[in-house]
């Protein structure tokens, strides 16, 4: 795809409005550069005046990364709810206790990663979204504009709105819908592909893979990603609050499990949850009915895996997780 230095200078201005005033003096980098929010983030914003950035290679090691945040007095970390959680658990309060702020992105924050992060660390977690088209900062909760649940309210500059999937039709505000966005860091299209542009880029609006909807006050709710919703009996049912109801079964531990689907000739697909720790199906189940969910929602399929498969840049590897659970 095609980021300008529009799009970027765009972006890094945007970031700086939100965050500027919260006097962050180091941000740890650790994403590779060919990642645009490694590139924009943990590059350019330093490079034009932003804090400092602490350098390290790979956001995998994460027993590494603990001890670069405590050496060099590390102020912000922006990483992944899986990554996060696995940090928590290796470095501690010793390591991670003077953070000034966390964000993380990606993935949905659970609450119970927010809290179980708090009441360990100290410090409390704050929610951010954004994608490559956008260069990739769309929005970032933060001290004094946060709500739970929300990834907080759209940088300045960005208009937002949510429209009816297969229609395009716009909704009213609060709908629930895919979402759609336009301002100055918006990329231009896909290179040499303008068949693919043509798809997302309507009128001036990108037409994004997300589902969400926006409040009253501005506030973001992203709902989940297409990749991550099952069509299963005619009902889109979303991966992400399955696993958040077993990751907060299994005591907040999280980045131990994955759902995905595989094809189901009599439903279209059925759900099947990858697990690295120890599950016991039946149990899980009825964890899953006790809360409530619809029978479609609950998976039929449990395998127990090595480790959930990752990118490198810490978001669940989906198309390696969905082979995983063709292969059984």
């Amino acid at each position: 795809m095609v980021l300008s230095h529009r799009n970027i200078l765009s972006n890094l201005k945007q970031i700086e409005s939100v965050l500027g005033d919260l006097e962050l003096k180091s941000v740890l980098g650790c994403l590779p550069l060919f990642h645009s929010f490694g590139f924009t983030v943990t590059l350019w914003w330093p490079l034009t005046g932003g804090p400092r950035v602490v350098t390290y290679p790979s956001p995998l090691d994460v027993q590494a990364l603990g001890e670069v945040v405590q050496k060099y007095a590390v102020d912000l970390l922006v990483t992944t709810p899986t990554f996060l959680r696995t940090l928590m658990r290796r470095a501690g309060r010793e390591k991670l206790g003077k953070l000034k702020m966390v964000v993380t992105g990606a993935e949905k924050l659970s609450g119970a990663l927010r809290e179980e992060f708090l009441e360990k660390i100290g410090v409390k977690v704050y929610e951010g979204y954004g994608m490559t088209e956008g260069s990739p900062v769309i929005a970032v909760s933060r001290p004094g504009a946060e709500r739970d649940g929300t990834v907080g309210k759209v940088v300045p500059g960005i208009e937002v709105r949510t429209v009816q999937e297969e229609t395009g039709e716009e909704l009213a505000r609060g709908e629930s819908g895919i979402l759609e966005f336009r301002g100055p860091n918006i990329f231009s299209g896909y290179l040499e592909r303008e068949d693919l542009s043509a798809k997302v880029l309507w009128s001036g609006w990108y037409h994004s893979a997300d589902f969400g909807r926006i409040d009253g006050d501005g506030f973001l709710t992203i709902e989940g990603r297409r990749a991550r919703f099952s069509k299963i009996g005619g009902e889109m049912v979303p991966h992400g609050v399955v696993e958040e109801y077993l990751n907060h079964w299994l005591g907040g531990a999280g980045g131990e499990v994955m759902v995905t689907a595989v094809e189901d000739e009599r439903k279209g697909e059925g759900l099947v949850v990858l697990h690295s720790c120890e599950m016991d199906a039946q149990q899980a189940e009825g964890v899953l009915r006790e809360r409530g969910l619809p029978n479609l929602w609950i998976p039929k399929k449990y395998i127990r895996v090595g480790a959930i498969p990752l990118l490198a840049s810490g978001k669940l590897d989906l198309a390696a997780g969905r082979k995983m659970a063709q292969s059984g």
